[in-house]
Formats: structure tokens, sequence, C-alpha cells
């Protein structure tokens, strides 16, 4: 776009834009700048909104660099994932091409991580090729023209031509495979064989071909993939032949395997088929050349970087080619026969060992693949290569370091080690999955392995404990392993993880000891054997941990669902009846910033295509959720007909019972999602949802918990629960039914929540009682409800009108006339009710509330009720709400197969949306404690206390909500000074009183004050949203002169011989309120600058307020009589 200016020329709005935003200025100083990961990503999103502006010029694109090769290598990978994105973004749009050259584009897009954001397949791998191929903007004053010949010098603009694109590929390709005969392979060539293999990756598709003018879509690719094809099969016949250019060349298809990214080896894809084809033409040439220089060349270490290419190698050509397995025979042959040798020889040299390491690494590499579901059954020869090795070879639990190359540090030597224990175990897992019958006596694998953990780690110990998972079960099947070795391999196995808390491999290593620990032929022992009680001590500890480390609670639980949920294992869930209970009442209070984070994540991941890496990286979570998910579909699966489900029901609901009643012994902190209440809130979730499974032995005891539970519990979330359990109970028992009435004269003196449950609990049985029993059950309510009609506290007596009232309506519903017609004084009752508006508008809203209205107790008895909308509709946190589609996802067969047989998942009826859920988690919070009026006159109005730093949203609605949240300013109004006060509690109040009644500017003696803990405290975020001023005491007088200047009047808050009453006084709108010392009040010497001085009228003996309290009396009158002049004049 662009508009037209004087003289007939066209300005860009680029330029326009440019100059209002300088965003080259502001793109530098983002890179150059210390930010924290949440801010870099919002700045970096916001600027990759702007429209397209080309206006960035080589040292603003090149400033990037720092960014992504700096700062960003410390933040956490979800993060840097996303920030990668935004900053191509940036500069696909605000690049400009004619400043730009495309080699300095791509030394960017270079560093940009792979497996982070940027893989082939995404929309951000599009937007770039759309770019890339987009026509170009020439002009007239860019230096360079177009590419005519090899060897010109190409500029800016020019660069980006489809001939200056194929030149700079023609010319970065034959650049990178040119070397010297004697130059040597190091990790310095990825970097730009990454740059060649980006853009024929980019560039290896239609819209690119035709800007190159290419035949087809990979022409280009072909081309340079032919070259390096010629370059690896003639390595082995070319004498003169640089092995670093060969190396260079293997490297290279290496990353255009790994450019595919989400296309992989599609074999519809284009590329994916011209990459194929190379490495089926030279693989064999490859194979006989990594051969050849893993066995005679890697002499030094400085060689082992070429061990990891070759490596990757043998992987790329065992998935991409169709391998004969004469070829893998053939490597597999040469490397044992090495190692058979070297086995047998003393004092082996640096050039011996890496032989060794080398041959274990091409057979790790061999089985690697094997392990995979791609290989097949022509693969089992070389299966059988590993057996007979094995059978002569012995398994190594160290590697120890050439006594001779005292030069190596340990930590050098460490990582070598570990690269052949990891191999080795590779090969030894593999043949005992796929071998058939074993080379040797499983149990003689069991001290090795727990030798080989004590000395490897990361990698190393990973392996060898997936080897363990094939070992255990065959060796406790067959019972040649006694319980202390089992206990001492979970010993070393824990050694592990324990080692590895502080590393990145800390999930595999975790995750592996689990499947290990919790395997089910281990959970299938004895209750009281040694091994149980390993397994449990783990459990605890493993929950300890998760405390602090968030996930690793998920692993645990994610492992003891799998292993328990088949029908032949649940039975041994009762010797973890203590661990199931851990995992029911897990979860912390997360602190603030901690869950600004998860909130973050969460929003990014709903933005779907507008946050294309999120398909690559996990979102970070609070995985506590997944806990609760894991050991709740886990109990879902028991069955009401099985009398030992029932029994281990019962075990549960009883520990949970005990444990309710000891979260909140000695403990104070009750109140409202305090970590007491929504430890107490998920227990009594998991006795209700276990409530039809409990034995009839334990009935009782469970009806005297609950109503000794309602006694004291004053949460609704828990109190609605145990109402919801009594009348789950009654409707069960008849023998409980009878006992209800007798109920009434128990609670005729305690609390009056008590009674309130009591009397809601009545309502939800009647209709659903056989039809015989209706009637009495109806009589009997009422004649005990209706002297609580005209109860002395004025709770009971709004519950008891309204249940009367739904009663009445049921037995009208149920065809019980018999009732209506021996009592129709109740009938008046009713219809004084729903007549008379004003005395009874505290019955309706209870009527109307979901309670009391929609609540069936047998039909809304769904997961989705239990765990999202009650918890939802309590005003419990958001951490503790469910959704059912989150059960589904867990439990794909609950949608095939049908629900859980004793619970539904979804709650079809949907009544809930008929409800007003602000309404009825505010009656539930109040609980009509002492309030005559429940809304206070208004019509419907509730409770609302606006905390905007808890509304953000994160596009467009940012500025509606922050203006919701925060007053706009009021221009000239009110100034509050409060420099002579000198108690940081009374400024923190003060602030907030300001704030909330619309103070235009507030004044601070000192500025640090806001920062002070004691004053955030008290003020509670007003600081943020107001303007604050610091004048010092000693600079006063000349601050209130300059504000009279200004046409201010000057009014103190003083108690003199000329001051004015407060309600004689009319403050103008621009007033200056000063406020004085809490002892000595305002000087002698500032009252005389004064206008006024205003005081408040007394009544008591005390001669003074505090001085938060006469603020915040005189900025009340002040808005009183502002807000009074406004409706006046409107």
């Amino acid at each position: 776009m662009s508009l037209e200016a004087k003289g007939g020329t066209y300005v860009p709005i680029s330029a326009i834009l440019n100059i209002l935003y300088p965003y080259c200025r502001t793109i530098q100083n983002v890179c150059e700048g210390e930010w924290g990961p949440i801010p870099l990503v919002f700045i970096c999103r916001g600027l990759a909104s702007l429209p397209a502006a080309p206006c960035l010029d080589k040292t603003t694109v090149l400033a990037t660099r720092k960014l992504l090769t700096g700062y960003l290598v410390a933040v956490e990978t979800y993060f840097r994932g996303i920030i990668q994105v935004y900053t191509v973004r940036i500069l696909l749009k605000l690049i400009d091409k004619n400043k730009v050259p495309l080699e300095d584009f791509l030394q960017i897009l270079t560093l940009v991580k792979r497996d982070e954001c940027f893989l082939k397949g995404t929309k951000i791998w599009q937007e770039t090729v759309d770019f890339l191929a987009g026509e170009e903007i020439s002009d007239p004053n860019s230096k360079g023209v177009a590419y005519e010949a090899m060897g010109t010098d190409i500029g800016p603009a020019s660069s980006w031509t489809g001939p200056g694109v194929k030149a700079i590929l023609e010319q970065g390709l034959t650049k990178y495979l040119d070397t010297e005969l004697d130059s040597r392979y190091s990790s310095a060539d990825h970097i730009p064989a990454l740059t060649v293999a980006r853009l024929l990756m980019l560039t290896a598709n239609e819209s690119m071909a035709t800007k190159l003018r290419d035949e087809c879509p990979c022409a280009t690719l072909r081309q340079a993939c032919q070259k390096i094809a010629g370059i690896v099969n003639a390595i082995n016949n070319h004498v003169y032949m640089s092995q670093h250019k060969a190396d260079k060349a293997i490297l290279l298809l290496h990353l255009l395997r790994l450019e595919m990214g989400l296309i992989g080896m599609d074999k519809m894809d284009p590329a994916s088929l011209v990459i194929q084809d190379t490495v089926t033409t030279c693989r064999d040439e490859l194979l006989v050349y990594i051969s050849r220089r893993t066995l005679e060349d890697l002499k030094e270490m400085d060689d082992v970087p070429l061990l990891d290419l070759y490596m990757d190698s043998i992987d790329m050509v065992a998935r991409a080619a169709t391998l004969s397995p004469v070829k893998f025979t053939n490597l597999v042959n040469t490397c044992t026969t090495c190692l058979s040798r070297l086995a047998v020889e003393q004092s082996l040299t640096l050039h011996r060992k890496l032989q060794q390491l080398s041959c274990m690494s091409i057979m790790g590499a061999v089985a690697n693949f094997l392990s995979c579901d791609t290989a097949n059954q022509r693969y089992l020869s070389v299966i059988g290569q590993f057996k007979e090795f094995l059978q002569k070879w012995t398994i190594m639990t160290s590697f120890s370091k050439p006594t001779a190359e005292k030069s190596l540090s340990q930590q050098e030597w460490g990582k070598l080690a570990s690269q052949f224990l990891q191999n080795q175990w590779q090969v030894v897992m593999v043949t005992i999955v796929k071998g058939g019958a074993p080379w040797c006596a499983l149990t003689e694998l069991l001290p090795l392995a727990i030798e080989t953990l004590s000395v490897g780690v990361e990698e190393t110990a990973i392996v060898v404990l997936k080897c363990l998972i094939q070992i255990i079960p065959k060796v406790v099947s067959e019972g040649s392993c006694p319980d202390a070795s089992l206990c001492q391999i979970l010993e070393s196995s824990w050694a592990c993880v324990q080692e590895a808390r502080r590393i990145p491999s800390f999930w595999n290593v975790l995750e592996a000891f689990v499947q290990v620990a919790y395997l089910p032929c281990l959970l299938s022992f004895p209750k009281d054997s040694l091994v149980i009680q390993n397994l449990r001590n783990y459990a605890d500890k493993l929950i300890e941990q998760g405390v602090d480390k968030n996930g690793v609670v998920n692993v645990l639980a994610n492992q003891i669902y799998r292993a328990l949920f088949p029908p032949d294992m649940i039975r041994h869930a009762g010797k973890f009846v203590g661990l199931i209970i851990d995992l029911c009442m897990f979860g912390g209070l997360v602190r603030r910033g901690v869950r600004q984070v998860y909130e973050i994540c969460a929003a990014l991941k709903e933005a779907g295509e507008d946050c294309p890496e999120n398909t690559l990286l996990l979102p970070i979570i609070n995985e506590d959720i997944q806990v609760k998910i894991k050991v709740t579909s886990l109990l879902c699966h028991l069955d009401p007909a099985d009398s030992t489900h029932c029994c281990l029901a019962t075990e549960v609901v009883q520990l949970c019972c005990a444990q309710y009643v000891k979260v909140a012994d000695g403990s104070t902190n009750r109140f409202a999602n305090s970590l007491v209440h929504r430890q107490r809130h998920r227990l009594i979730q998991t006795v209700l949802l276990l409530q039809e499974l409990v034995t009839m032995e334990s009935v009782e005891p469970l009806w005297e918990f609950s109503w000794s539970s309602l006694e004291v519990e004053t949460q609704p979330s828990i109190r609605h629960m145990l109402e919801w359990l009594i009348v789950w109970a009654m409707y069960r028992h008849k023998h409980l039914r009878h006992k209800i009435w007798a109920l009434f004269e128990k609670f005729h003196d305690t609390k009056n929540l008590t009674m309130c449950s009591l009397l809601g609990i009545v309502i939800h049985l009647g209709p659903h009682l056989p039809a015989d029993e209706q009637e009495e059950y109806y009589s009997r309510s009422m004649q005990h409800i209706l002297p609580w009609c005209m109860a002395h506290h004025f709770q009971t007596r709004i519950y008891s009108q309204a249940v009367l009232v739904k009663l009445w309506e049921q037995s009208a519903q149920l065809g019980l006339h018999q009732i209506h017609t021996r009592n129709p004084i109740l009938q008046t009752m009713v219809d004084f009710n729903q007549s008379n508006c004003n005395s009874t508008k505290n019955v309706k809203r209870l009527l109307d509330s979901f309670f009391f209205k929609f609540l069936d107790f047998k039909k809304d008895f769904m997961l989705e009720t239990l765990y999202y909308i009650m918890p939802k509709m309590t005003a419990l946190t958001e951490e503790d709400w469910i959704h059912p589609k989150l059960f589904t996802l867990e439990n794909p067969h609950w949608t095939e197969g049908g629900p859980p047989k004793f619970i539904g998942v979804e709650n079809e009826r949907n009544k809930f949306k008929e409800c007003d859920p602000a309404q009825w988690r505010y009656l539930t919070m109040r609980n009509f404690e002492d309030v005559e009026d429940i809304d206070g006159g208004g019509g419907g109005d509730v409770q609302k206390k606006i905390m905007p730093w808890q509304q953000m949203a994160l596009e467009e609605d940012v500025v509606a909500e922050v203006e919701h949240g925060v007053k706009p300013p009021v221009g000239a109004g009110l100034v509050v000074v409060t420099s002579l006060i000198n108690k940081v509690p009374n400024l923190g109040g003060l602030c907030r009183t300001s704030e909330i009644f619309g103070v235009s500017e507030y004044v601070l003696g000192k500025l640090q004050y806001a920062e002070d803990k004691a004053f955030q405290g008290l003020s509670v975020t007003a600081h943020k949203w107001i303007p604050i001023t610091e004048v010092h005491e000693d600079k006063l007088s000349d601050y209130l002169q300059h504000k009279r200047l200004e046409g201010y009047t000057l009014v103190g808050v003083e108690q003199t011989a000329h001051s004015v009453c407060l309600t004689e006084y009319t403050f103008p709108t621009k007033t200056l309120l000063l406020l004085g010392n809490e002892k000595e009040g305002i000087p002698v010497e500032l009252i005389s600058l004064l206008d006024v001085c205003v005081e408040i009228p007394q009544q008591g003996v005390v001669r003074s307020l505090n001085v938060h309290v006469s603020g915040a009396i005189l900025i009340w009158e002040y808005r009183r009589q502002q807000l009074m002049k406004n409706a006046a004049a409107s």
C-alpha cells in the first residue's frame, strides 16, 4: 500500500510507519536487552503482528543473532521455540530485501532450532517458503546487479531473485565441499552444512521451482544430491580424494534427511523420494567407508565426533533405504571379529580403545534400528549374530581409560565410557526381546546390570533399566530371583534417579525407573513382602519430590494406572491404598509466578494456527490434574458386582474419611481454596465417587462420618458433596431413611448450617422413593419442617420456607393429593411465598439456585458433575476443575465400549446452563450467615471484586480488560499528599483508598515506600494503577506553592482555630489534600500556606482518628460531592 504525496509521487506505508515507530531501533533494543522469557514472548508476538513493512537493514537483522545464540540458550524450551518462531516472522514481515542480502538472512535462519520450531511442514516453514518465492521490490539506488556468471558479486536485491538464489546455492555447495587434502572433520562443519541443507529444502517446492526456472520442484535438490552421491561412491576407489570431503558430503546428506521434518521419509513427497534415492544409490559404498574408517582411522580424541556422524549415517541408511540383511551381517561380523580380537589383548592403547568403542557403537546403532517396529523378520540373522557374540563376550561394567593417556580428563573419558556401555546394553536388550531363548541364565545379567548402574549415568542408565524391564518378568516367572536381589536392583535403580535429578535426561531416567519398579510382576508380590514395602517407600519419596518438581508424580501415577487397570491386576491395588489416597489428594498451592506460566502456556496453545510451534513442543502445564485423572480413572474400573472390588473401594473410602479428619487436625488454614480445603474436597470427591461400592458393614460408619463432618465443615464445595453422599445412603438403605426424623431434634440447638443441610437433603430424596413410601415421607417431612419456618435464625427460616415450597410442588407433581387436602393452610403459605415479591425474594432466589432447582442426585451422578461442574459452581479454584473430555482422552475405550459400570462421564442433561453460576456461588459462599436481606434491595447484584491481573487476556481483549479493571484518570481532580506520613501500612492503605475513589495523583515522601512488602500487602497492587509522585518533606513547601499556581485549592486535614467542619465544606474540583504526620500533624509553617483546614466532626472522647481513616473519610467526601455535582449537571 502507498499514499500519494505532493508532486504525484507515492510514499510507502512502511516508510510512514517506520517514522512513527522506529522498528530497527526497537528490534535492536529487544535483542540487546535483558528480558524475562514471558515479556520477551509478548514483545516478539506484538512485533510479529505488525503489518508487513520492509524497513529492517542489515545491522538490525544481524542483531537478532545475539538473541538466538545468547539469551535464548537459558530459556525454557517451550518459550524458546515460540520466541524463535516470532523472530522469524518479524524478519519475514519487516526485512528490506534491497538492504539485506539473502546470505545474511540465511545466517540467522540457520540458528533457528529445527526440533524446537522450524520443521518442514509447519506453518512458519511455509511462510518462509512463500517469503523466498515472493516478488522482489527493485530499488534503483540498491547496489549490485542481477547474477549473470559464476563469481559475479550479487547485490542485496539481486540475491533474492531466482538466478541469485540459484547462484548462492551453487556457490554455497561448492564452497562447503571444497576441502584441502590434509584437512579433518570437526564440529565447525555443521553450521555451513546446515545452511546449505536448509536452503536446498526451502527451494524444493513448486513455488520456488517457478522462481528458479527449474523443470520440476526438486531439480536443484536432485542436482545437489547427485553431487553428494558422486563423492560418496568414489571415496573407496579414489586414492587422492580427501576423506574430509567425503565426511562433509555424508553430513550434508544426513542433515537433508533431518530437514524433512514433519514430512519425514514420505514416499509421496518429491523431496523425500530424492533423498531416499540418493541414500540407496550410495548405501553400499557408504557402509564400506564407515566400516573402514571406524576400524582403522579413528586414532585420536579429535576423531570422536566422526563416530557420532557415522552412527547417524548407519541409522539413515537403515531407515531410508531397503537394506539387505547381508549388508548388516557383514558389518556386524566385522565388528564382532574386531571386538573378540581386542578382548584378549592387554593394556590397550588409545587407538585400540577407540576401535572397541567404534565397533560397539556400530553394533548399538544396528541394534537400535532392529528394536523399532519397522525392522521385520528379515533381520533375524543379525539377531543370531548378536546372540552368538554375547555367548563369547564378557559383558563389561566399565570402560577404563588407557593408562598411558594421562592427559585425558576423567570427564572426557567418562562420556566415551558411557557411550560404550550404552551401546553394549542396547545389543543385550534387542537380543533379549527378539532373540528367542536367551544365550545365558538371565539371573547372571542382574549383578552386571547393578554394577553398570553404579558407574554409568544418563543414557547408559536408561538402556540398562530398559533391559531390566525385559529381564525381571522372566526371572520372576521362573522363580530364580530372590526378593533380596530384586530389592537390590530397585535400590540401584533408585540411586540412578537421585543422581540424575539435575541433568537433562532426568525425566527419561525417572520414567525408566518407574517402569522397572512398578512392573505388574512386582505388583503381584504378597502384600507384606519386602518388595511391596520398598515400592511403597519409593512411591512416598516420589510424591515428596513431586511437591517441588512438577511432573514427577504424574510419571508415577501413569505407570500405576497402566499396570493396575487390567481386570486381572486391579485386585492388587489393595496393596497400595495409601498411595491411591495420596494421589487423590495430590496437588499443592501453585505460586503466582508459576500459575502465570501455566496460564500463558495454555493461552498460547489455544492460539492454534497463530502459534504453529505448539505441534513440536509440549507446553508447560500443571501436571497435578493429570495425576487426578489417572487415579480417578483407575477407581472407575472397579466393578460393583465384584466383591473383591467392593472391599477395595470400602478400604479406600475408610482411609479417605480418616485422612479427611487428619488433614485439618490442628490446622487453622480453612479459608476458601486453601490447601486444607482443596485436599479435603478431593477426599470427599473420592468418597462420593465410590459410595455405591461400600460394603454393608461400612454403611453405618460412613453415615455417622457424613453427619459429624457436616457439623464442622464450612466450605460449600465439601458440604454439598457430603449432602449428596447422605442422600445416596438414604436412597439405598431404607433403615437410614427412618433415622432422618430424629436428626431434626438432634440438631435443634446446633449450628444453623447443619440444620440447613438437613433441610436441603430432604427435598432430593422424595421423588426417587418407591411409590408406597412417598405419602408418608412427604407428610412427616412437612410436619418436621413447618416449625422451622418460624425459626429465630434468618438463614434457617429462609431454608425452611424454600424447602416447604419445594416439597409442596413435588407432592403435587407426584399426585399426592391427600397431603394437599389435609393441609390447606400450607397452600396459603406457598401462595404467599410466590406472590409477595418484597418479603419472599430471598426464598425465590434460593429456589432458583442449582442445588434446589436442578440437581438430581441420580441423573447428575456423572464424572462431569463431580469433577468439573460442582467445583466450578462452588468457587473452587480452576486448578481443581477436570473437564470430562480429559477422562475420555485418557480412557478412549470408554467411548467405544461404554463408560464405567457405576458412573457416567458426561452430563447430558445440561441443566446447569439454566442456572446463574455467579448467583449460586455467591449463595453458597455467603450461606445467608446472619443476613436479613441477601441482595441488599438490589436486583440480583452480587459482590464483585475486580482483579484485572487475573482477567487479562493475551490478544485484543487486553485493552478492554485493563480499562475495565483500571479506572480512567479523572484529569485535574484530587491530589492526595502523604509526604508527612512515615508509617508504611498507613501509606499502603491510603494508596488503595485513593485508587478506588479515582484520585488523580498520589504523592509519597519516598518512592521506595511503594516497594515495601507492608505497603504492597495493604495496597493490593493499587500502586500499579494510580499515578504516584515523589515529593520529599523538605520540598513540600515549594510543591504546594507550585500547585497553587496550577489552580489547586490547598486543603489540610487538621484541627485549628479556624478549621472548617467537613459537613459544611464544599470541595473544588481541583483540590490538593495534605495529610499530617501520625503524631505531630501538619507543621505550622505549612498550615500558613494552606487555603483552608478541614476537620472531621467527632462525638467521642478520643481526640483524633488514625491518619488512614481520616484520609479515607475526606477522599470519599470529595468523591461523593463530585458525583452529586455531575448527577445534578446531567
